[in-house]
């Protein structure tokens, strides 16, 4: 309760929800209990220093690490900040502020090489085609898939082992052991 008190209104809902573990619904309806609102900050003339000191920096790799946005974070996780009344991308901000007379062309977007969705470091951003970010995404989900298959098949028990284990007076670790299974 106090935790969301305390930072709701400067991290907002999603932003608490992740760091509590808990769904951002919930977060948002026990906040409009207690009368909460959203506070933002105008970050019009933020320079990309302001911004940087707004996010926490990875101390092993200060100049090429992630600075992961400590402000508010919409419910996937993407970093927004307040401008001018409205929120807007952080990361076109950000953008715009590393290269000014850079646009970005029609049809592209803003990816993070990092696949952190909280950075906003600009080295970390690469301009790509939507069809890019979709094909780049499916196949991580498709590998991590994978991945998934493989423990999944590599755990199972069949019919048999269970009934070795069932009438076995071995211990767990030598059964273990024996059946190739941890």
């Amino acid at each position: 309760a106090a935790y969301v008190r305390d930072h709701y209104p400067t991290k907002g809902g999603a932003a608490v929800a992740a760091e509590l573990g808990r769904a951002y619904q919930s977060v948002n309806q026990y906040a409009s209990r207690l009368g909460l609102k959203r506070q933002y900050v105008d970050m019009a003339g933020w320079s990309l220093d302001d911004i940087r000191a707004h996010c926490t920096v990875d101390d092993e790799e200060p100049e090429s690490g992630c600075w992961l946005w400590r402000g508010y974070v919409n419910t996937n996780g993407h970093p927004y900040l307040y401008q001018a009344g409205r929120l807007v991308a952080a990361r076109l901000k950000v953008f715009h502020l590393w290269r000014p007379n850079v646009a970005i062309k029609p049809g592209n977007c803003l990816a993070m090489t990092c696949d952190e969705r909280a950075c906003l470091n600009p080295k970390h951003m690469r301009q790509m085609n939507k069809a890019d970010v979709m094909r780049r995404h499916s196949n991580e989900a498709l590998r991590v898939a994978k991945i998934a298959a493989t423990h999944r098949k590599a755990g199972k028990l069949d019919p048999e082992k269970v009934s070795l284990i069932r009438a076995s007076d071995k211990r767990a670790e030598d059964l273990a052991v024996e059946l190739g299974v941890s």
